[in-house]
């Protein structure tokens, strides 16, 4: 699989450029929850000295830089990109953009879609108890400082990542779905505190709080709906890695040598025999075979 143009993608995050100062860098990231936040990414990210280009992709949860080779070093861009995003509640792998790190990749994504999914699940739970209790306490005229009190566990607590996502999106004037939520949230608890220690100013105030624990209640449902299905989906992937190869067989002053399928570069001969699986992509060369396609294609052959 060799060409004066080859076009061989090996397993991993970083793409050699045609120009050779350029470089582009794929790496997860996690903390996404709507499309304003992959904005918010590329703004601090293209703020880097020697980034030429950010693209941040909320549906696959990952960035793509361009960067210039000649003003930073590939080896410090994930140090870079980490400091610029962390402060914002995103995060990437230490060795983000290291070659041969597509397995890597993908149980950091993994992990922190199965850390995501703990949290909303129990911050779910949380909502969905406190709710109900607030609901009842409502319903039944108990003392209304009981509801306000029932009801922050939801807004504050279980709810508590939405609303401090909001507000900070809202003061970096980016503001987003979690903005919106976060502000009637909160806007619905005040009224409600207001109308107890001032009735005065607001009358029945309580019943604000049942509109704010059934959006938390939903919207955290959502999330956690949302979250399985992309768990599944990693899973997936990570089933389809599993079936790559760990070695490939090149050929090296007419030898053939097998060596980790992380130090494949681009322009070697690669050597796939009968029976064997084809380890990267790459140009037929030479030879004539038949590959089974069925689970990309869906056919028989």
């Amino acid at each position: 699989m060799k060409g004066e143009n080859p076009s061989v993608r090996i397993p991993g995050t970083m793409t050699p450029p045609v120009d050779s100062q350029r470089t582009t860098v794929r790496m997860p990231v996690a903390g996404m929850t709507c499309q304003a936040c992959a904005h918010s990414i590329e703004e601090a990210v293209s703020r880097i000295e020697g980034v030429t280009s950010a693209q941040a992709s909320y549906a696959a949860r990952s960035l793509e830089i361009s960067v210039d080779s000649g003003r930073i070093s590939p080896r410090d861009v994930a140090s870079r990109v980490s400091r610029a995003i962390r402060p914002l509640g995103y995060s990437i792998p230490a060795d983000a953009g290291a070659p041969g790190g597509l397995e890597r990749d993908v149980e950091f994504a993994r992990a922190a879609d199965r850390l995501e999914q703990a949290e909303n699940l129990f911050a779910l739970v949380t909502a969905f108890v406190f709710g109900l209790a607030t609901w009842a306490v409502t319903a039944w005229d108990a003392p209304s400082w009981i509801a306000v009190v029932l009801a922050g566990v939801v807004v504050f607590g279980a709810a508590r990542e939405i609303v401090l996502t909001g507000w900070r999106a809202l003061f970096r004037r980016t503001p987003d779905m979690n903005t919106l939520v976060g502000i009637g949230l909160c806007a619905a608890w005040t009224a409600a505190f207001v109308s107890v220690v001032a009735p005065d100013v607001v009358h029945h105030g309580e019943h604000y709080l049942r509109d704010a624990v059934l959006i938390a209640f939903f919207v955290l449902l959502g999330r956690w709906i949302e979250g399985r299905a992309r768990t599944a989906a990693g899973d997936a992937v990570h089933s389809l890695l599993a079936l790559a190869p760990p070695t490939a067989r090149v050929l090296k002053r007419g030898a053939e040598v097998e060596i980790p399928l992380a130090e494949v570069t681009l322009g070697q001969i690669v050597v796939v025999r009968p029976g064997e699986r084809i380890p990267v992509d790459g140009i037929v060369m030479e030879g004539r075979t038949s590959v089974d396609e069925s689970l990309l294609t869906g056919e028989s052959e």
